[in-house]
């Protein structure tokens, strides 16, 4: 039961109207059940992880409160980790680490042999372990006290919206709205519509679109010239943005028709301006899990170069990893880490380049010190602006989209087929992809989609909420939006790509 399918809105129209129906006191055991039919709806196994997951770390908060000595807090957070991650380890990476042994034995010409490792994968695993994990970091340093409501702390574990894909949430956000009541409240209600109604345009207009093209060139790549392979790559940089910020966007609109808050985790990522920016913009809440409980734990920026580089790849080589067991995604963790490196390693020859810049843009009226604009500056000076603010965007796009190049191809040979290929072999064949304007039709919604996003990021700017535009415009955008749905829909319940992770 996936949110681009029928099933699921019939399922979150009952939910939501029953919901409010039911007193306060019961709300909490409501939802659970909802969360645990839903999650049942893809495998009724599945709930054994969650309930098994939900228990372990439940125990472990009551057991390493204040007044517990430090030894019996190490303890219990020690058995807990290893519980969680030992699930986590055994269904998605023990056959991976298994294969990768015995192909180094195999190497050397070993007689040993391994056995082969083939579990089911249960749905959002990774989501689910690294929130219960970061509520019992935060328990045991005393950011959070214990959830001691068994039936809120499980419902903080599998809350139906975000429990396959995120946003990853922390206790201290979430579970204090589990226990306020939310009343009905008409413009919460259609504010959550509207967002869910967004993704869903960014899900089965643009994503599902866009993996026609993708999983056919990257599905036989080999068969494929460099032009069409580049196609491939830049619609599948947006196929992967709609296809997760569009359940993303499902998640946090659903929830907030219920009356919760869910973490922002995408803010327009492909209008940054260096790497690091991206991912202060590409799944927040992962990148902040990693920020607060790897990187600063491993020193953070508060060590030498040497160092802080090495937290760096470590970093990013556990976010490759995190995403699939698989090479291809070490790869592509290790690409975004050795960037973020680079970049620091050259700051400061971007300073020297940049000084010059900055002296010329000042005499054409840029204010460098507060980094705006004068009234009075001149069309030279704004020109020079946009060029190097332009540049920055061109490269940061460019590099981040031949990084999804490994992230999408099925092997590692492949994935270096295509980069080989795109650089050495130019040649472009009108494909029966891109008949019918299929390829025309999915750069224009794209197109909508960025003047879309653009447009809301500058209402924000200047304080002004989409629901407070003139009527008209307001209505011409969701009849605009529901019309695109409607014609340029891909319909068939194509599976979210997180869903593996």
């Amino acid at each position: 039961m996936i949110f681009n399918s029928i099933p699921f809105l019939i399922f979150f129209a009952v939910v939501a109207i029953v919901y409010f129906l039911v007193p306060f006191r019961f709300r909490w055991a409501f939802l659970l059940v909802a969360s645990y039919y839903f999650y049942m709806s893809f495998q009724p196994v599945y709930i054994i992880f969650i309930i098994a997951a939900t228990l372990i770390t439940y125990i472990t908060g009551l057991q390493i409160t204040p007044d517990k000595t430090k030894a019996h807090k190490k303890a219990w957070i020690a058995i807990c980790l290893i519980l969680n991650f030992g699930m986590l380890f055994t269904f998605k990476y023990l056959g991976f680490f298994a294969s990768s042994i015995q192909s180094v034995l195999d190497l050397f010409h070993s007689p040993l042999t391994l056995p082969t490792f083939k579990f089911l994968l249960p749905l959002g695993i990774s989501f689910h372990t690294f929130q219960t994990t970061g509520y019992i970091i935060d328990v045991y340093k005393g950011k959070k006290d214990p959830e001691k409501h068994l039936g809120y702390y499980a419902l903080f574990v599998s809350f139906f919206p975000q429990i396959i894909a995120g946003p990853i949430e922390r206790a201290a956000h979430i579970l204090p709205q589990f226990h306020t009541k939310q009343k009905f409240d008409y413009e919460r209600i259609a504010s959550g519509l509207r967002l869910a109604a967004w993704g869903m345009f960014k899900k089965i207009v643009i994503s599902d679109r866009a993996a026609i093209i993708v999983d056919t060139i990257y599905n036989n790549a080999h068969a494929y010239s460099g032009a069409n392979l580049a196609i491939a790559t830049i619609c599948f940089a947006f196929q992967i943005y709609c296809d997760f910020s569009g359940y993303t966007d499902i998640a946090i609109g659903c929830a907030r028709v219920l009356g919760y808050d869910l973490s922002l985790n995408f803010n327009r990522p492909y209008a940054a301006r260096s790497i690091a920016d991206f991912w202060r913009r590409w799944h927040i809440t992962l990148t902040s899990w990693f920020r607060d409980y790897i990187y600063i734990p491993l020193g953070g920026n508060r060590v030498k170069l040497a160092r802080w580089a090495l937290n760096i790849i470590i970093v990013f080589l556990i976010s490759g990893l995190w995403h699939g067991a698989a090479l291809t995604f070490i790869i592509w963790g290790a690409l975004h880490g050795t960037w973020q490196v680079l970049g620091k390693l050259f700051a400061p020859l971007r300073a020297a380049v940049r000084h010059p810049v900055q002296a010329l843009r000042a005499r054409h009226g840029t204010s460098v010190a507060c980094g705006t604009v004068s009234e009075k500056q001149s069309v030279r000076g704004r020109l020079i602006t946009k060029f190097f603010s332009f540049t920055s965007w061109l490269w940061t796009f460019a590099f981040v989209t031949f990084a999804w190049i490994f992230f999408r191809a099925n092997t590692v040979t492949d994935a270096f087929y295509v980069v080989r290929t795109i650089f050495t072999s130019w040649n472009f064949s009108w494909l029966d992809l891109y008949a019918n304007n299929k390829l025309l039709i999915l750069g224009v919604m794209i197109i909508l989609m960025e003047i879309a996003q653009g447009w809301h990021s500058r209402l924000q700017k200047k304080e002004r909420a989409f629901h407070s535009l003139n009527p008209i415009i307001r209505w011409g955008c969701y009849y605009a939006l529901l019309l695109c749905i409607f014609l340029f829909a891909q319909y068939g319940s194509q599976v979210f790509i997180y869903f593996q992770f």
